[in-house]
């Protein structure tokens, strides 16, 4: 399985998810050994990991870069649709990206 990224309020509602059926995330990752890494090498395939809005602009910077390094259409879609959650979390107070694993 994937991990499916979503986009909650201070509540944990749900306001925006992106599923991963095809398990794009988990490929993509850095290892948790790569220190160059602030954000992305945290997600946890198998757990929850949850950003907040003081931490979009280094997770942004680091989306950015995935992206431009991504191969595949599809692949590029998932990390941009990430980047448009990731957007919304740093705009809006009370926001949380969470990334659920399995």
């Amino acid at each position: 399985m994937g991990i499916d990224v979503y986009l909650e309020d201070e509540t944990g509602e749900k306001l925006e998810s992106i599923y991963d059926p095809t398990s794009i995330l988990p490929r993509l990752l850095p290892s948790h050994a790569d220190k160059s890494s602030q954000c992305l090498r945290f997600i946890d395939p198998y757990g929850v990991t949850v950003f907040n809005g003081l931490q979009m602009p280094f997770l942004l910077e680091e989306l950015e870069t995935l992206l431009q390094r991504t191969q595949g259409q599809e692949a590029k879609e998932f990390v941009a649709r990430i980047i448009e959650l990731a957007q919304r979390t740093q705009n809006d107070v009370h926001l949380y990206l969470k990334f659920n694993g399995d």
